[in-house]
């Protein structure tokens, strides 16, 4: 009897350190999913600069967009069996001092108007989605206009979601070769995904 009691707790104990709540509500969903410790908001800091990426799951999207509207669970499923074909990433990038990345190391306005071009435009062919051996191109691409308000800059990215046996770790990868650093890879675990919960209404 001792003996089942033992194991009762240890299991307790284990799902406490390491399961998921199953079900939320939309605002512990919302809260959960941005949450750094659950794996979905990932940063990965290089030299000055300092990336984070948040992964966002079709639900998560689908309650961001009905924040202040009441949506009922069909129409909420509805949508996000729709938003289901994308895997979206928000991707900030920054500098560690505070500062706008975009002008560093820049002289003149010529060449941050050249600057903010690529990363309005041309930055989106330097980002690629990977899974297992397989690889998107980035097909969903915005660039968030701050005009100065904070010092890091978001941008919105989508991917064609890769279909594959084996689902493994997803990576973003940048080609970060503008900031001289090569590859930057930001890695979400396969199973920070698989714990993603479910949205009670």
């Amino acid at each position: 009897m001792n003996r089942i009691i033992v194991y009762y707790l240890l299991g307790l104990s284990w799902c406490l350190i390491g399961c998921s709540p199953s079900v939320l509500t939309p605002e512990e969903y919302l809260k959960w999913v941005k949450d750094p410790s659950n794996g979905l908001n990932k940063e990965v800091e290089i030299g000055d600069y300092r990336f984070t990426a948040q992964y966002k799951p079709a639900a998560f999207i689908a309650l961001i967009e009905n924040t202040r509207n009441k949506i009922s669970r069909d129409s909420l499923m509805k949508r996000i069996k729709e938003l289901e074909e994308l895997e979206y990433i928000d991707l900030r990038i920054s500098l560690k001092n505070g500062e706008d990345f975009l002008k560093k190391n820049i002289r003149g306005t010529e060449e941050f108007n050249s600057k903010q071009y690529y990363y309005s435009f041309d930055f989106q062919k330097d980002l690629s989605f990977h899974e297992s051996t397989q690889e998107q191109d980035c097909i969903l691409f915005h660039f968030e206009r701050n005009y100065d308000l904070t010092s890091g800059r978001t941008f919105v990215l989508g991917f064609n979601k890769i279909k594959t046996e084996a689902p493994a770790d997803k990576i973003l990868q940048i080609d970060a070769k503008d900031l001289r650093l090569g590859l930057v890879k930001i890695k979400f675990d396969q199973g920070s995904i698989k714990k993603i919960p479910e949205i009670k209404m």
